[in-house]
């Protein structure tokens, strides 16, 4: 079920009132500042948090936040010496905009099919000494499932034609930046630190800071793995499941209800029976744990810490830390049985194809 609530921040009178998003049945959370420039501040799936934030930022509102999705409007990048310049007009406008440092208001919220709220910006008289133009600036902010969607309606209030650029600065939470990578098609970039034009090799995000403008990307889409070793094979199902780093789930299983710890193995063809036909369960896998192929958890139930499953084992008990469970049938060899079977079945004649 999609919910918006709204909550009291630690600072009140910096930050104001914060808005969560929240999707149930997929555990994913999202929580906008619209007072701090309506930035994202947090974004988490499965009880995993997507995006960095600098707290400390947050509360002082001297500085500018770091961290979250800030909203880069009217202009996204750095103007030349901070000056603009159109026709007869002139002025000055920091890096990013002035979006980010001013409050917006909640005009309109949903519940329905997803988590929605409608955030807006007006003109006045702080953004016309920056930007002699008049506006109205419509941010909608959706959480469905696992996506968070942000769309974006401008009108132009004034008589002359509206200059302006729209940008966002997502900072992603990335535990290890030498297995990051971004997928991109783009064979072409321009860097803004040495502000020269070339061919894109592999972006290094261990750099100390790296600035890319990817010319030739050729859509809006693009892909960033986060390369903390985490890894689902095809035809693998999650649901309401939170898969710590490292964590290795091969094909052909479903895992719904259950926490992952880092570095688990889940074998392929495992099942978290997490539905007893009333209500569902939680499965609890511990850090480091082995999970033998064709395995069946019977929630609720709870994998110790580096505790091993045989495979084709049906748990339906709390296995400990380091134990080993098994629990199979007792196979039974009959010797000369399958030709029995088959002369039993035809009567001696070959089998129909």
């Amino acid at each position: 079920m999609p919910s918006i609530r709204t909550r009291a921040s630690d600072s009140p009178a910096v930050v104001g009132a914060l808005v969560e998003l929240a999707d149930e049945h997929s555990q994913s959370r999202a929580v906008i500042s619209p007072e701090r420039g309506a930035i994202v501040t947090s974004f988490s799936v499965g009880g995993r948090e997507l995006l960095y934030l600098d707290e400390s930022t947050l509360h002082d509102s001297s500085k500018n936040v770091r961290g979250g999705i800030p909203i880069l409007f009217p202009t996204p990048g750095k103007l030349e010496n901070d000056k603009w310049r159109r026709a007869n007009r002139h002025g000055a406008l920091k890096q990013h905009g002035f979006a980010r440092t001013t409050g917006w208001t909640v005009v309109e919220s949903s519940e329905s099919s997803a988590a929605e709220i409608t955030l807006r910006l007006l003109a006045n008289e702080q953004t016309r000494a920056q930007y002699p133009w008049d506006f109205q600036a419509d941010f909608r902010f959706g959480l469905e499932g696992r996506r968070l969607r942000i769309s974006t309606k401008l009108r132009n209030s004034s008589s002359a034609l509206l200059p302006f650029a729209l940008g966002f600065h997502p900072y992603f939470k990335v535990s290890d930046k030498a297995h990051a990578r971004v997928v991109t098609p783009a064979t072409k970039a321009f860097d803004n630190l040495t502000k020269q034009t070339g061919p894109l090799k592999a972006i290094d995000l261990t750099a100390p800071e790296v600035d890319l403008q990817l010319l030739d990307h050729g859509s809006s889409h693009c892909t960033l793995e986060l390369g903390d070793g985490s890894r689902i094979g095809n035809f693998v199902e999650t649901k309401a499941a939170t898969l710590e780093a490292g964590v290795k789930v091969n094909h052909l299983s479903y895992i719904g209800d259950a926490t992952v710890g880092a570095n688990s193995n889940i074998g392929a063809g495992t099942i978290t029976c997490n539905y007893d036909g009333f209500k569902k369960h939680k499965t609890v896998i511990g850090q480091g744990a082995f999970v033998g192929t064709n395995s069946s958890l019977v929630a609720p139930v709870t994998i110790g810490k580096g505790a091993y499953i045989g495979s084709g084992s049906v748990i339906t008990k709390d296995v400990p830390d380091d134990a080993m469970a098994l629990e199979r049938n007792q196979q039974t060899i009959r010797e000369g049985g399958a030709a029995r079977y088959r002369e039993m079945k035809t009567g001696g004649k070959q089998p129909e194809k």
